[in-house]
């Protein structure tokens, strides 16, 4: 039960997310993700799947599970779409049927990857941490800010959720390593702090 962050808006936590999950289903394992960025999905329009009935209906009782859960073109990949945009997302995602949902679906996926919202932007990724194993920030090389990425960590934290790790994305082979001189090598030391 992993969720999927990033500091801002821009970052690809929600094509980093559906990759991770593809690759994972071509493992043979059981896969579900589920677009919880109710404010601003994407996964329906990346799958190409109908996505106006979706999480937030099943949180409010308005379909039942099986009418959300979709199966995607990939391998043991099956999807909960955002669905109808609600008035509060993070209540929503913090709710005890949320807890409720992802105790019942964990018995029959072996891995449920969630896509949620940046956590600078909006709470809602760390209310819905409390539900999580944990969360992975996706960064753009280039693009995301060491400020952010450490503002987000700090986030995380304070609401006693872990961070699993950190994915850069977006580099090139010039732009990604361990060198002194690269801007992204000490990432590593602020998440072990």
């Amino acid at each position: 039960m992993i969720g999927i962050t990033s500091p801002n808006a821009s970052e690809g936590k929600t094509i980093t997310c559906l990759n991770s999950a593809i690759s994972l289903g071509k493992t043979g394992r059981k896969v579900l993700l589920i677009d919880a960025d109710l404010r601003a999905p994407k996964q329906s329009k990346l799958l190409e799947i109908d996505g106006n009935k979706g999480l937030s209906n099943l949180l409010i009782n308005q379909v039942e599970l099986s009418d959300v859960i979709t199966k995607t073109r990939y391998e043991n990949l099956d999807v909960i779409p955002s669905g109808s945009k609600p008035p509060n997302p993070s209540e929503m995602l913090g709710s005890e049927i949320m807890k409720e949902l992802i105790d019942y679906l964990k018995k029959y996926y072996d891995y449920i990857l969630i896509d949620l919202p940046p956590v600078n932007v909006v709470t809602d990724a760390v209310v819905a941490s409390k539900h999580l194993n944990g969360l992975i920030i996706i960064v753009r090389a280039n693009y995301t800010k060491k400020e952010d990425l450490l503002e987000s960590i700090q986030i995380i934290k304070n609401a006693n959720a872990k961070v699993l790790g950190v994915v850069l994305n977006g580099g090139q082979k010039s732009t990604v390593g361990y060198g002194k001189t690269n801007k992204y090598a000490n990432y590593g030391k602020y998440h072990n702090n």
